[in-house]
């Protein structure tokens, strides 16, 4: 601060200043302090410029004078002086920033970084590069120019498929050799690729350095490069894809700098997505009214769902009914009437890519038992979709506790009349069963059953003459498939004489206490019913003669 010693406060009252120093190092050439001069009489600010050389620090402090002159010379010529001192000390190395690393070569690496600035250079000695191939840190080179910002490691052997990382350190000598810290750390990029299945491959690679990193994946195919996926925030990338054909590289770019450093190139991928392999429909079974399907298990690695499709009944072509997404799932049961249709079945396998293939066609037995008089006529059509069937068999399933085998057959039989129904029984129910060769899953397949019901059916005679000669002496009603019976005879007075619930016993004549009853006309009431619940009833007169 500069002080107007007479208090005048008078603007022509001027002071200046000026600084002076003993001439440093280098003569009259820089580095030597400038100062400028400045005047006035409120407190003044200069500046002091120097550029110090190496041989001035670390040695005894610097002195600089000050000296405030008042021009007017009032009241008299007034100078003050004043001195300072400056002590330079040595200045700490810094580490230059690594830029870029980048595969230029199968044993070529190209580093940049950004070169210290000028204020850092004087006594600047050398860069030191150094490498860590997994072995530890090593220097590969020793740069002595301070301006030069690149440098190619020719010695990265394998940098196709192993990472190198590098560092770079300064040093210089100011007065004593200083050494930096290592600066930041950037290595290498070396793309993997790993297949998952036909249509999936995981692609990673090694971090480029430390902190976040956006990555970028390209496609070269056909000599050609494009670019696949960009900003990935992870080091691994999964490709999906029906169809790819192409070799993958990683790629980096600073957004400081813009450099982009690229990684090596993987072996080269391929999708070719082969449509996937039909599975075997075993059989098609019909369990408890139902139609179950049965097949084995695909065993593809990229398996999307399985679709099963129905044909039969009013469809003359295959609709789909189900759609499965459980690979392990071998089994499905349709709820359609197994006896209404010779219902066919097909399976497709569906891939991630959507590409299908379906299985042979299998179609059901359908199993068909007609009454023609007293007899059944049965009917079946072929099981379809083995390589052979060795042959059927039926077999009387209804009103028995353990099903009854009626007959065998060869391959080729289509029909058989079961002849031996019996009159005490009305309903009669039929199964066939398919029988696989070994050649396929050795399965068998069982139809639908089906029934025939025979309704009661009776012949009442008018008059019989119970006189012993061995001719109509019973008055006897002839009931065929009858489950329950119960006839009643009853006199003009309306009393019963007689009572049975047997349809092969009939009426002798007599009364409930065995006496011969009078000829006449006598009442009978029947009631009868079928296998299956129907009732007849029946009433009239019947004349008794001796």
């Amino acid at each position: 601060d500069i002080i107007d010693r007479n208090g005048s406060g008078i603007p022509a009252d001027v002071l200046t200043i000026r600084a002076e120093s003993q001439i440093l190092s280098g003569g009259n050439i820089p580095p030597f302090a400038t100062f400028q001069a400045a005047s006035g009489t409120s407190p003044l600010q200069a500046e002091l410029c120097w550029l110090p050389p190496c041989v001035d620090i670390g040695l005894d402090p610097i002195p600089f004078m000050v000296q405030a002159t008042d021009q007017n010379d009032c009241p008299a010529p007034n100078i003050t002086r004043d001195t300072f001192y400056i002590r330079l000390l040595p200045a700490s190395a810094l580490p230059p920033v690594l830029n870029c690393v980048t595969v230029t070569g199968p044993t070529q690496v190209a580093l940049s970084w950004a070169p210290l600035p000028p204020e850092q250079r004087p006594g600047f000695q050398s860069y030191f590069i150094e490498r860590n191939d997994g072995s530890g840190w090593q220097t590969i080179s020793i740069i002595p120019q301070a301006d030069l910002d690149s440098y190619t490691d020719f010695t990265a052997v394998n940098a196709y498929q192993q990472p190198y990382c590098y560092r770079i350190r300064s040093t210089r000598r100011c007065p004593v050799l200083i050494s930096s810290e290592p600066g930041n750390e950037l290595c290498t990029l070396v793309t993997r690729a790993e297949s998952l299945s036909e249509v999936q491959t995981r692609i990673s690679w090694n971090a480029y350095g430390q902190g976040a990193f956006a990555y970028s994946l390209f496609v070269e195919s056909g000599g050609s490069e494009r670019l696949l996926a960009e900003n990935i925030q992870d080091t691994t990338y999964l490709l999906e894809a029906c169809s790819f054909q192409g070799r993958i590289r990683v790629a980096v770019t600073d957004p400081a700098t813009g450099c982009t450093s690229y990684g090596s190139y993987t072996r080269e991928v391929i999708h070719a997505n082969d449509p996937p392999e039909a599975v075997e429909l075993c059989r098609v079974n019909v369990e408890k009214g139902r139609i179950r399907l049965e097949w084995e298990p695909t065993a593809i690695p990229d398996f999307a769902s399985y679709r099963i499709y129905r044909k039969g009944g009013r469809n003359t072509q295959y609709e789909l009914i189900e759609q499965i997404d459980s690979a392990a799932q071998s089994n499905f049961t349709d709820g359609v009437d197994p006896a209404t249709s010779a219902y066919c079945y097909l399976i497709e396998v569906v891939d991630q890519c959507g590409q299908a293939v379906a299985s042979a066609e299998d179609c059901q037995v359908l199993l068909q038992a007609v009454q023609r008089d007293f007899q059944v006529e049965i009917n079946w059509t072929p099981y379809l979709g083995w390589e052979q069937v060795l042959g059927y068999e039926l077999w009387e399933v209804a009103d028995t506790t353990f099903p009854r085998l009626l007959h065998t057959f060869g391959n080729m039989d289509r029909s058989f009349t079961d002849k031996e129904v019996l009159q005490s029984r009305g309903k009669y129910c039929y199964q066939l069963r398919a029988i696989e060769s070994l050649n396929g899953c050795g399965v068998e397949s069982w139809s639908n059953v089906s029934c025939v019901v025979f309704s009661p059916s009776i012949f009442i005679p008018n008059a019989f003459t119970p006189n012993g000669d061995g001719i109509n002496d019973v008055f006897s009603i002839k009931g065929l498939f009858v489950n329950q019976y119960h006839l009643s005879i009853f006199n003009r007075w309306g009393e019963r004489i007689f009572e049975s619930r047997n349809v092969d016993e009939g009426w002798d004549g007599t009364n409930q206490q065995g006496l011969a009853v009078p000829e006449g006309v006598y009442i009978y009431r029947l009631l009868m019913q079928g296998f299956e619940g129907e009732t007849l009833e029946r009433g009239g007169s019947i004349t008794l003669i001796r």
